[in-house]
């Protein structure tokens, strides 16, 4: 199920429907425990994977209430502003599936990966082509592998520099790199207001 990813963290998202939504669009809520974390995958959960939710008890949506779903997700890159939008719009929900269960579900042979990015959660939205059907409130289930920006770079640098791992050295480097970005970052911000 996990494929290649190598996160050391995950999270699931309960996306709540009520009973008597008829929209196209609801957004999905903010995620405190997400903010400013680099996600790794993406996977979502349907009725045959999972009948209940584990956060909230409701029903999970059927496979076809997904078939005819999409997610727009927004991108946020703390460091770039020109790196942020809906990079990922109205991207099947289906698309992200990856758990084989005794339906004939669709699915994918492997979970869904993005490059590293932070996401806005507030930002983001489930769409819909038609209606839900549903007659009791319903949940949409994301699953989230992610990691922090300092774990992030650990990895990355170890991989640079031979023998580098998570001790003091490491943790010293990485915190010289992140007041050096935050100092980029000042300077960027003092430069458009004049």
């Amino acid at each position: 199920m996990l494929g290649n990813v190598k996160a050391q963290r995950y999270q699931l998202i309960d996306v709540q429907v009520s009973a008597t939504f008829v929209g196209n669009t609801i957004n999905i809520p903010d995620q405190p425990m997400l903010r400013n974390k680099r996600v790794q995958g993406i996977e979502v959960f349907f009725y045959n994977d999972m009948p209940v939710s584990p956060i909230t008890g409701n029903q999970v949506s059927s496979g076809a209430q997904c078939s005819q779903t999409s997610i727009t997700l927004y991108t946020a890159d703390p460091v770039s502003e020109n790196d942020t939008g809906e990079y990922f719009y109205r991207l099947p929900f289906i698309a992200l599936h990856n758990v084989v269960n005794s339906s004939t579900d669709p699915y994918q042979n492997r979970v869904f990966h993005v490059d590293d990015i932070s996401i806005q959660w507030e930002k983001c939205s489930l769409n819909f082509t038609g209606t839900l059907g549903q007659t009791t409130p319903i949940s949409f289930l994301i699953g989230v592998y992610y990691t922090s920006r300092k774990e992030r770079m650990i990895n990355i640098l170890s991989k640079k520099i031979s023998g580098l791992n998570d001790g003091s050295f490491a943790d010293m480097l990485m915190t010289k790199i992140m007041q050096l970005e935050d100092t980029v970052k000042n300077l960027m911000q003092r430069i458009k207001v004049n």
